[in-house]
């Protein structure tokens, strides 16, 4: 995969957490960043919604945004844990419509806040 930064048109903020916070918590956990690449009938089916809905209630950061190929890319930061049980909430909802899942580990980034839907 390549960059996966474009310009930000962010959906409402609906996480409390941010970088800042996240990196309060880092002596308990690991800060990890994951990006997940859904596969199948993901575009249309309220995917991204679901995915920001979600989030609430874990400390993460970062983006869900529907890929030009028909995928849906999401791009989360936090403690491993709750990235770990986002991913794990998505995958459980969204099942039926997810026909494969590509995950790529990457470096955390500085300065980001809320967990976002772009466009």
């Amino acid at each position: 995969m390549g960059t996966l930064l474009l310009g930000e048109n962010a959906f409402p903020f609906v996480s409390s957490g941010s970088l800042d916070r996240i990196g309060l918590m880092a002596n308990q956990q690991e800060v990890r960043r994951t990006v997940y690449r859904y596969r199948g009938h993901v575009q249309g089916v309220g995917f991204r919604v679901n995915a920001i809905q979600q989030a609430r209630g874990l400390q993460v950061v970062g983006f869900v945004r529907n890929e030009p190929d028909g995928d849906v890319l999401m791009d989360v930061q936090g403690p491993r844990k709750e990235v770990e049980e986002l991913a794990k909430r998505v995958q459980s909802s969204m099942n039926l419509k997810i026909n494969e899942v590509l995950i790529d580990q990457r470096d955390p980034l500085p300065d980001r806040e809320g967990f976002k839907i772009r466009y």
